[in-house]
């Protein structure tokens, strides 16, 4: 039978190796034989013995060996603690007894057997213990444990080996390590609070077990053997998982509306915490569900694309740090679902989304770029026909669909209180009545303060067009502290040396009953007018352009529908003045625009500005085409951000002065500039068509769109305009005489523009009556 048996459960500081067995058999007392003297004893000069003789005692087996009583020597003495530490080691050898020895005495046997022992003690290597630990492994590398026999394979190992045995087992497997166990984005096992800077490596495993269970010492090194040696795992354990994402790819997924990290856990039945300033995404569930959560999140960003901003302050004398704010990029980013990454002035440069958000990608652009162009605006000045010193209120006013920069300000209308009431009194306006007659000449001398630009078109011999509008809407205020706690009323020099924020919304409210007053003069279905604007690269460089276009449906000639431009305008010059109607409801915005007619004069003249208009024909038809429905053609998804026109260096706002690069002319047309414009956003088509009506014998343009998000959500408009004439030398050589007809004519537009503005609080009275 074996002498020393070795279970798992019971090893020593070191397991030791398995005895060969050796048949030992119980000789009678009563044999007649005598006993062969004892063999001669070995030398033993290479070891020390302790001073004090071995004791054994006999004890008695139930059971008989050769027909007589079995007996077993226990040896009772203990070896020295310092036995194995002195021993020299020596090569091992297999132990064996003949029948010689056999005839020794029982003492000679007992210390063979203790030097064989000795010497298996002193002679286990690593490459022992390396064996003796991957018995312990089970066979089924792949299985998953119950927590039980979890528990109970790691308190096998931390009991059967010392730390040392243990870390030497872990150092020699660290190479053949396989998997994913060393990578960023590896499943861990247990749950931790903290959120780990570096929680890569192999030494990830027990560093979070430890944070989860509180492992110590030699159970941390077994646990570390059975997760990362042994790449076994727990049945249905709770583990986290942790992605580093780049601040931009954050940013994308965080804003997008086509990517949701709750709706990723939620199909998966775990959790997903998101800290953007270490960016890092943390996964906890099951191990299966993590990966595949990860592999979605994974997928995602390698969906995410990336485009230039292509903004320029070149052309542009203001300070990116005044538009684009954090506040403002921040809403650009959740707004857009898209990433924004700016440099050191604060200048976008790149714009980051997913593929499937490209057209949110551009809308983001635009935007930035209307940002740009509201900011870059000249401020407007304004002006009422109040005495200077006669006050009036401050009643605080609410804009229901109101732009961006308009949000985040408290705004008031300067106003009578009878301006406020429907009462009888309220259609008095004694200081209107008793105003200047003559005002609207020094409101047009405000208009027509030409601009060097405009100045050096017109000597140039170029044809220029003057146009005033008139538009109903109301001139607010900024609120300022230092007026609102102080003063119930405020005069007109007191406004004026204020030097508040202004906006002006057309934004009217009751409008309804006073165009129900009125009649249409013409249908003006398929008439859409558009106004496209530069991007900032071309902003200073190029002029806004104003079509108006008709859209036909196939015919004989043509397959599909068509769109012939009929008007086509160069905006070279615009500009506004406020002025204030204390005694209404609404005030009004006069604009005198500066253009140049390309469908009228020029065609004969310039046949390269023939292939302008066909060029943009052939443009708009594929980017109205592309936004209507097929059951509808009236019906549109909103229009492209932005378009590309080859225009004539003739057009340009400088044309002696541009510096472009080869880069933007056009190669076919080499006096072109290739220009980049930006469409309106409208969310429809429709919106771009204007109603007109008559008004005691002058036409009134009406027009409602819903736009946004940048600009106002809804806009109506209501204008009056009216040309001014131009100064002809043949026609009026009497220029002071020409000036006084202007200014008659004009005078006239402005009685029939006020007029307009208190027939409309007029209506809305009479309405609510």
């Amino acid at each position: 039978m074996p002498l020393h048996p070795t279970p798992a459960n019971s090893l020593w500081v070191r397991p030791l190796r398995r005895l060969p067995l050796i048949p030992i058999r119980c000789q009678s007392s009563s044999s007649p034989v005598p006993p062969p003297p004892p063999p001669p004893r070995r030398s033993r000069s290479h070891r020390r013995r302790p001073p004090q003789p071995l004791e054994s005692r006999q004890v008695q087996l139930p059971v008989d060996s050769l027909g007589e009583p079995g007996s077993v020597t226990v040896i009772s003495s203990t070896r020295p603690k310092s036995l194995s530490r002195t021993r020299k080691s020596r090569p091992a050898h297999q132990f064996q007894l003949n029948n010689k020895d056999l005839a020794g005495g029982p003492q000679s046997v007992l210390e063979t057997i203790l030097d064989d022992l000795d010497e298996e003690v002193s002679t286990q290597t690593g490459t022992d213990i390396h064996d003796v630990i991957e018995n312990l492994r089970p066979s089924d590398q792949t299985a998953k444990l119950a927590p039980r026999h979890w528990e109970s394979l790691r308190s096998t190992i931390s009991t059967s080996f010392t730390h040392k045995q243990l870390s030497q087992y872990i150092a020699e497997r660290k190479q053949s390590i396989t998997g994913n166990e060393g990578t960023e984005d590896a499943w861990r096992p247990g749950t931790s609070p903290f959120w780990g800077a570096n929680s890569s490596g192999n030494a990830s495993y027990p560093t979070h077990t430890a944070t989860s269970h509180g492992l110590t010492g030699k159970l941390l090194l077994a646990e570390h053997i059975l997760r990362v040696c042994w790449q076994m795992s727990i049945i249905n354990e709770i583990g986290q998982l942790d992605i580093r994402l780049s601040p931009m790819s954050m940013a994308v997924l965080l804003n997008s509306t086509h990517f949701s990290f709750d709706e990723v856990a939620e199909l998966h039945a775990s959790s997903i915490d998101v800290t953007s300033s270490l960016g890092l995404v943390r996964i906890t569930g099951e191990q299966k569900a993590c990966e595949s959560m990860r592999d979605i999140i994974q997928d995602a960003v390698a969906r995410i694309r990336e485009a230039d901003a292509m903004i320029s302050l070149e052309n542009i004398s203001i300070s990116p740090t005044s538009v684009f704010t954090r506040v403002f990029i921040d809403w650009v980013c959740q707004t857009y679902s898209v990433a924004i990454a700016q440099d050191s002035s604060s200048i976008p440069t790149k714009i980051f989304y997913l593929a499937e958000s490209m057209r949110d990608a551009e809308d983001a652009r635009r935007t930035l770029n209307l940002a740009l162009s509201e900011a870059s605006q000249m401020p407007t000045p304004f002006s009422t026909y109040m005495p200077a010193s006669e006050p009036a209120n401050l009643y605080v006013q609410t804009i229901q669909y109101a732009s961006w920069l308009e949000r985040s300000k408290t705004w008031f209308r300067w106003a009578l209180s009878s301006a406020q009431t429907t009462s009888t009194e309220a259609q008095r306006t004694p200081f209107f009545d008793g105003h200047q007659t003559r005002l609207s000449d020094e409101l047009l001398k405000l208009l027509r303060n030409d601009s060097e630009m405009v100045k050096k078109h017109s000597s140039s011999g170029v044809t220029l067009y003057e146009s005033v509008t008139a538009a109903v809407g109301r001139c607010l205020f900024s609120l300022k502290q230092t007026l609102s706690d102080t003063d119930t009323a405020v005069n007109a020099s007191q406004l004026g040396r204020s030097s508040m924020t202004r906006t002006f919304t057309t934004e009217v409210p009751s409008l309804a009953p006073f165009l129900e007053s009125l009649s249409q003069t013409k249908t003006t279905e398929g008439r859409p007018n558009l106004r496209l604007k530069p991007t900032s690269e071309f902003q200073g460089v190029v002029p806004e352009l104003e079509l108006e276009y008709v859209l036909h449906d196939a015919d004989e000639k043509n397959s599909g529908p068509t769109i012939e431009i009929t008007s086509l305008k160069s905006i070279l010059e615009t500009s506004s003045v406020d002025y204030l109607l204390p005694e209404n409801s609404v005030d009004l915005r006069f604009t005198r625009t500066v253009h140049r007619n390309i469908t009228t004069e020029i065609l004969d003249e310039s046949p390269q500005y023939r292939q302008l208009i066909r060029s943009l024909e052939i443009s708009l038809l594929r980017d109205l085409t592309s936004s209507f429905t097929a059951s509808d053609p009236w019906r549109s998804a909103p229009l492209p951000p932005f378009c590309k026109v080859s225009l004539p260096r003739g057009l340009l706002l400088s044309p002696e002065e541009e510096t472009f690069g080869d880069a933007v002319w056009d190669p076919l047309l080499q006096n072109n500039l290739d220009a980049e414009y930006m469409y309106p956003p409208l969310h429809d088509i429709r919106g771009a068509t204007p109603q007109y009506y008559d008004m005691d014998g002058r036409e009134l343009c009406y027009r409602f769109y819903e736009s946004g998000p940048f600009l106002a959500g809804r806009r109506t408009e209501v204008a009056l305009a009216v040309d001014i004439p131009q100064f002809d030398t043949t026609r009026h050589p009497d220029a002071d005489g020409f000036q006084r007809s202007v200014e008659h004519h004009y005078h006239s537009f402005y009685t029939a523009a006020c007029d307009m503005a208190f027939k409309v609080k007029s209506a809305s009275q009479e309405a609510d009556v």
